[in-house]
């Protein structure tokens, strides 16, 4: 008895201590109908992501400057553009890389499931274009980050993330737990 409850508590120990791996989007790994807004679009559901706002487009390929050729996510060529990408389940952290045009300041901003600020990031412009990263770690679950400039144009390039698993009965919990009734029941009758 007391071996099949020690199994019952190691089994329930294993299934929600499960690690989910992280997850990379190159925004070249869909297949678009053409370079076309997202706003309202289901393409990238399978990565746990989707879009809001109407102020950018998401294409194969992407030129920004002398000679730089980027796969990813881009403003359009107006000033305060925003990309909005929204995490289904939430994420724990969120590495975003990008690139801006000459003189572009770009900013990326985390906000909680309740659309509260929770941090924010900046690069200043130069004269010539810039690649970066910004990195969202340790600060609590991120519902949605949104990246901004102030002029021109920028683009993000690659999202590296770790999505909040969503709970869920499974097989194996549900079996766990009848495991544990059936031997609290036994308990019980002896």
């Amino acid at each position: 008895m007391r071996k099949l409850f020690l199994w019952s508590v190691i089994t329930a120990v294993a299934v929600v201590g499960q690690v989910n791996a992280a997850t990379v989007v190159e925004f070249d790994e869909v297949v678009l109908p053409s370079v076309t807004l997202l706003d309202g679009t289901t393409h990238y559901d399978p990565y746990g992501i989707s879009f809001e706002d109407e102020t950018f487009h998401a294409t194969d390929f992407v030129y920004i400057g002398a000679g730089t050729d980027i796969y990813g996510l881009t403003s359009p060529f107006e000033t305060n553009g925003l990309i909005t990408v929204v995490f289904d389940s939430g994420a724990s952290s969120v590495v975003a890389d990008w690139v801006t045009g000459a003189s572009t300041d770009i900013y990326a901003d985390a906000y909680n499931s309740v659309g509260g600020l929770i941090d924010s990031q900046s690069a200043e412009s130069s004269s010539d274009t810039k690649y970066g990263t910004f990195t969202f770690s340790g600060v609590g679950t991120i519902g949605k980050i949104t990246f901004s400039g102030n002029a021109g144009v920028f683009g993000v390039g690659r999202l590296t993330y770790d999505l909040v698993p969503t709970p869920e009965p499974t097989t194996l919990t549900l079996a766990t737990l009848g495991l544990l009734g059936m031997s609290w029941r036994r308990r019980k009758r002896a």
